[in-house]
């Protein structure tokens, strides 16, 4: 992935909020490679789909997922769930890791740029990780921490797991601001652990939603900004082979 986790001091804006006053096709060209992505030297193909099937499968999703989906993240209150080896007080997030060592995210709560505060979100139970929220003078980024060595992995909005829970997909849409990078991340989960099989940055379109239709399949809501405004389209895209 080409940026770092440390370097954080970016506005993560998704997409997923944007209102768009023209959701209906427009008369404009749309060069049909945007229909093609080329990950890792393979062609993944977006076919057409209508609006409604994309609602239907958005329909049957929980509310937690729904929110994931909506906004990047579950809007719930989050407590910890996890006391036995996170605590959290007004200075630090604290993580005690089976290595025996002892992880610390440290808060500056002073005004200005340097403001930073950690957030403790949930410990996964199918993956070996715990899920922080770091939030900064502008903007926001999540990771996932080991449990076991304390390594970190940057996310560009919370964990989408497939059904299967064998893979899930992070994603965000920065067109307008261009803060960060547009694009999609995929991992895939074997023994608890993650490993990211691909990275996608995107620039002539974003996915301003993204739903899991099975556990190959997703549907992508793609926003685009175009001289006449906005346009939303939807896609289905196999991305496990």
């Amino acid at each position: 992935m080409k940026y770092s986790i440390f370097i954080c001091v970016f506005f993560i804006v998704s997409c997923n909020n944007i209102k768009t006053t023209n959701e209906e096709p427009v008369s404009e060209f749309i060069n049909i490679n945007s229909d093609t992505l080329m990950i890792n030297n393979e062609v993944y193909y977006l076919d057409s789909i209508d609006a409604k099937e994309f609602e239907s499968i958005y329909s049957l999703l929980d509310n937690e997922t729904k929110s994931i989906v909506d906004y990047g993240h579950n809007q719930g209150n989050e407590t910890i769930d996890d006391s036995i080896h996170v605590t959290s007080n007004n200075e630090m997030l604290t993580f005690q890791l089976r290595n025996g060592l002892i992880d610390s995210c440290i808060n500056d709560t002073t005004d200005g740029e340097e403001f930073t505060n950690y957030s403790y979100i949930k410990s996964y139970k199918n993956i070996d990780y715990w899920l922080i929220n770091q939030i900064f003078y502008e903007g926001d980024v999540y990771y996932l921490l080991n449990k076991q060595n304390g390594k970190y992995i940057s996310l560009m909005s919370e964990p989408l797991f497939s059904p299967n829970k064998k893979y899930f997909i992070s994603y965000t849409c920065a067109l307008e601001t261009e803060y960060v990078a547009t694009g999609m991340i995929l991992f895939e989960i074997k023994s608890k652990s993650v490993k990211e099989l691909w990275y996608k940055e995107l620039t002539e379109w974003g996915p301003s939603k993204i739903i899991w239709k099975n556990d190959s399949t997703i549907y992508i809501e793609q926003f685009r900004i175009l001289n006449t405004g906005y346009r939303l389209s939807y896609k289905s895209m196999k991305i496990i082979k």
